[in-house]
């Protein structure tokens, strides 16, 4: 059967939009509302912000700085996702740049964090997001390869996720850098195998935590994206048939 010209074309978009949205779910880092995408049964959560109040906390406008949060994991489990909820720093402007390590640690709540030998290493961006649209957004980082996570909770053995070296993707070398909103005084301590640290020292005597979750699972999608899936599953179909 011969095509039409511009039916030939129709199907050639199709295709190249049926391929941007396979590609759109295999982004590293992106932001989205948390009531849809903070995962429901992580295998470590600090803090949720969906239920406890949490503020930003920031680098005090030095990119050079760390923020960490230390954890345990009590069982083996591959690690897919990672989620925080975060914020550009006021004057920052542009997507953000910060690696992401994840250090094993022989005490999750010293005096001042020592970090030992590295097991997850990533360059991460994230998206601009300021005051004004930071209202139930996240980040999710979605691992390119799971990395399995032993378990280390003998005594008070176990990880802590390091933030580090934060940059500006349109301005290399501005001051400024990333907030991680962590929990205030409303919520004190929500997590007893940890707590946040700026700059090696704990936060509030170790009685704060940063928004953290670590899961297995790949993040859900949200309506948006079920809904485009849909649409375009027969369409994908129809394409399939066209070229039977």
């Amino acid at each position: 059967m011969k095509r039409h010209p511009y039916q030939a074309s129709y199907l050639a978009f199709l295709a190249v939009l049926l391929l941007a949205a396979d590609a759109s779910a295999t982004n590293v880092t992106t932001a989205h509302e948390p009531i849809v995408w903070w995962p429901a049964s992580p295998e470590v959560e600090t803090a949720n912000p969906n239920i406890h109040s949490v503020t930003p906390d920031s680098t005090s406008g030095d990119q050079f700085g760390t923020l960490s949060q230390t954890f345990q994991v009590n069982a083996d489990f591959d690690l897919r996702s990672i989620y925080l909820r975060y914020k550009n720093n006021d004057g920052f402007t542009g997507d953000l740049t910060a690696d992401l390590t994840i250090y094993e640690v022989d005490d999750v709540v010293p005096g001042t964090l020592t970090l030992g030998t590295p097991v997850l290493t990533e360059s991460v961006v994230f998206p601009e997001l300021f005051n004004n649209d930071t209202s139930n957004r996240i980040a999710s980082i979605v691992l390119d390869t799971p990395q399995t996570i032993s378990q280390r909770d003998s005594g008070v053995t176990g990880y802590a996720l390091q933030l580090t070296n934060f940059d500006s993707v349109d301005n290399p070398g501005a001051t400024g850098g990333l907030a991680w909103y962590r929990t205030g005084s409303t919520s004190n301590n929500t997590y007893l195998f940890g707590a946040a640290y700026e700059d090696s020292s704990p936060i509030n005597s170790g009685q704060r935590e940063f928004s953290l979750a670590l899961s297995s699972q790949l993040p859900v999608p949200e309506p948006s994206t079920l809904m485009l899936s849909a649409l375009l599953s027969p369409l994908a179909l129809l394409c399939r048939r066209r070229r039977v």
